[in-house]
């Protein structure tokens, strides 16, 4: 039986991770673990949760309370980041955005410090997170260790319908109009 452990931070997160997890659960024998990484918590959506908790027995527990005293530095980073980039296009922002840059590497570091520990007892085969949410803290951690340690990272992805396209790496073509396909002509020579 695989170990797996997904990450989540949102709602949407949550939506497109659904269809996912009730296939495991139907279909194969794996023992999933969820971490919600959201500052938030997960009350916002309630409703899937539930379902996740008491239909497919899978046990969602808070990211920051497996962290030892670093959590309260990379929470509090955490919400600074997202509060100051939503309004990145403000000079007043710009010396917060420099501070973020440059502690950027420092709040990894003890991020993957704190997180040893509990990826040793939950010893996960594959991690799963939202595709997106590796640029950020706490994913780019996520998927640091996950390399470091060897254990492949799946990214799902982000606002794609589940059954959409079965062969999701091939594009349908579109057929342009000829001032398109002039324009695209000269723009590439």
């Amino acid at each position: 039986m695989k170990n797996i452990l997904v990450f989540i931070d949102s709602y949407n997160d949550v939506d497109h991770i659904l269809p996912i997890l009730h296939y495991l659960y139907r279909y194969k024998d794996v023992n999933i673990s969820i971490m919600n990484t959201s500052v938030l918590g997960v009350e916002e959506y309630s409703d899937k949760i539930k379902y996740i908790q008491n239909e497919l027995h899978i046990d969602i527990s808070q990211f920051y309370d497996h962290l030892n005293y670093y959590a309260i530095v990379v929470r509090n980073y955490n919400k600074l980041q997202k509060r100051v980039y939503m309004h990145k296009d403000k000079a007043l922002f710009l010396p917060l955005i420099a501070f973020l840059s440059w502690t950027w590497p420092l709040v990894l570091f003890f991020l993957k410090l704190s997180m040893k520990n509990f990826f040793q007892s939950l010893n996960p085969d594959i991690i799963m997170l939202d595709l997106g949410k590796e640029r950020r803290i706490p994913g780019r951690a996520v998927v640091n260790l996950a390399n470091d340690t060897g254990i492949p990272v799946i990214g799902y992805a982000h606002g794609y319908f589940l059954y959409t396209n079965t062969e999701p790496f091939v594009k349908n073509k579109v057929k342009l109009s000829l001032p398109k396909k002039l324009l695209k002509r000269i723009t590439h020579l």
